[in-house]
């Protein structure tokens, strides 16, 4: 049972799957009279396997065990039968019901002498293995010994043999500690370990890659400042615009107090006026507060009053039901329009205060998560690093406005000096087939997609002219 246990846990942490099932022969000999008769009658049972609920050793054992004796008892059911009346899909690359197996040989081959006669035992190579992975085991002495059958089509050898190691260190920790969590035996021998930390391990990025995010956009601006920087349908905003309409809109923030350390809701639609929004609570030294148009008024209330929200900036008609909170500023204000274009160069600190997002609330009272100057550079030097992103990149704007995929969707692109491009409505982010319509249209080469958004968009035909070169996805299991 311990074995099979070992055997589960090691498949379960290699394909990630808390269920499945793994084949194991019986003799079929349920009966005295067939103990010495001559012929076949092994039959392979299907011994379901449950890793759900982090179980320790000792339980995963125990359900093991249950899960055996259960199949022993129906072990005369012929696997066939089982297959029949399951009316399982049948697949000529894969057997039914499981894909492993665990072969057991309960007493040794012992070398038989015969008159005149010398024996020995030789190992037929079949060539072929009948499932994906076969662990054979047999009594060895005081111990077992084990052979691995792997396909060669889907594993290598060293593969296989770094499944081998992980099985004996895994089964050297179940013995150790049968109390703990399966899921918490390290597989990684100190080699693996090290290779492992090397390869991840993130190369050095330039000093200028964590200055504060309104500076690298600033700087974008000034090498372009004619580059689109946000595609919006209400109209296109080049660099150098988002850059003045910012300034203007960070002075009237610095004369409304907003400084370091301090909350500025932003209650604006999609739109390059949002950006602006954003960027002009940095660059006034404040930390910005997505607010998401579609919340209930009471949500966007509770969030504000929980991050003290000193100022509140946004598009007119939806700042009308919230202006007793806090002083509001409207994006249409015409008279913006007089303030410095100059940028009013707040110092802020690497570990001060950038932007407040709160948690969905699915589980509770939503909660605010304040993140750094620091932290904001250092995703944006990642993500610049990781996918390459250039101004020559075309990126989308999908994902809810109050949540943090936002964040990740703008500043990366605009301080790499690439184009950000708003999805015009909802029907077009909801519509898989119109919304892959509409990044063709735009040429967007990066995008990011929420999880049940990107599997209906996966399960459509790509439509001519995609020029996605990334999709990155989240917040949900795929």
């Amino acid at each position: 049972m311990v074995l099979l246990a070992g055997w589960q846990a090691l498949l379960a942490r290699a394909a990630g799957q808390e269920r499945f099932a793994v084949g194991s022969p019986v003799a079929g000999r349920t009966h005295r009279e067939l103990e010495e008769l001559i012929g076949f009658f092994v039959n392979l049972l299907p011994l379901p396997a449950d890793l759900a609920g982090d179980p320790t050793g000792r339980e995963l054992v125990r359900r093991v065990r249950d899960a055996a004796l259960a199949a022993y008892a129906d072990q005369e059911v012929p696997f066939d039968r089982l297959v029949e009346e399951l009316r399982l899909a049948r697949d000529p690359s894969r057997t039914p019901l499981f894909q492993t197996v665990l072969a057991l040989e309960e007493t040794a081959l012992v070398r038989r002498s015969l008159p005149g006669l010398q024996t020995s035992r030789v190992a037929v190579e079949t060539g072929t293995a009948k499932f994906d992975l076969t662990l054979f085991l047999e009594p060895d002495g005081g111990g077992l010994r084990a052979a691995l059958e792997y396909r060669a089509d889907l594993f290598d050898g060293a593969t296989a043999d770094r499944l081998a190691a992980r099985l004996r260190r895994l089964l050297a920790g179940l013995g150790a500690a049968p109390g703990a969590p399966v899921a918490a035996i390290d597989l990684l021998d100190e080699a693996e370990r090290g290779h492992l930390l090397a390869a991840l391990a993130p190369a050095r990025t330039p000093e200028g890659d964590r200055r504060p995010v309104h500076l690298q956009v600033a700087a974008a601006a000034a090498a372009a400042p004619e580059r689109l920087a946000v595609g919006d349908p209400h109209g296109p905003l080049s660099y150098g615009d988002l850059d003045r309409r910012a300034n203007q809109l960070a002075h009237r923030l610095r004369r409304l107090g907003v400084g370091p350390e301090v909350v500025v809701g932003v209650l604006a639609e999609r739109s390059a006026a949002m950006v602006v929004a954003d960027l002009a609570v940095l660059k006034a030294g404040g930390a910005y507060l997505p607010l998401d148009a579609e919340l209930p008024a009471e949500r966007l209330r509770t969030m504000l009053r929980a991050s003290r929200a000193a100022v509140l900036v946004g598009h007119q008609r939806l700042l009308d039901d919230l202006g007793d909170l806090a002083p509001t500023v409207a994006l249409e204000d015409v008279s913006l329009a007089g303030e410095p274009a100059d940028d009013p160069r707040v110092a802020v600190e690497p570990d001060g205060l950038a932007y407040v997002i709160f948690t969905s609330g699915s589980t509770g009272e939503p909660k605010g998560v304040a993140a750094t100057h620091r932290g904001l550079a250092g995703l944006i030097a990642w993500h610049r690093r990781v996918y390459a992103v250039g101004p020559a990149d075309r990126a989308s704007s999908l994902a809810g406005l109050s949540f943090d995929a936002a964040v990740w969707e703008i500043w990366p692109y605009l301080a790499a000096g690439a184009s950000l491009h708003m999805v015009p409505d909802a029907e077009t982010r909801l519509a898989p087939a119109r919304l892959l319509a509409w990044l063709a249209t735009e040429g967007v080469t990066l995008c990011f997609l929420p999880t049940p958004v990107a599997e209906r968009a996966l399960a459509e035909a790509p439509p001519a002219g995609l020029a996605l070169r990334a999709l990155l996805t989240g917040g949900d299991r795929l």
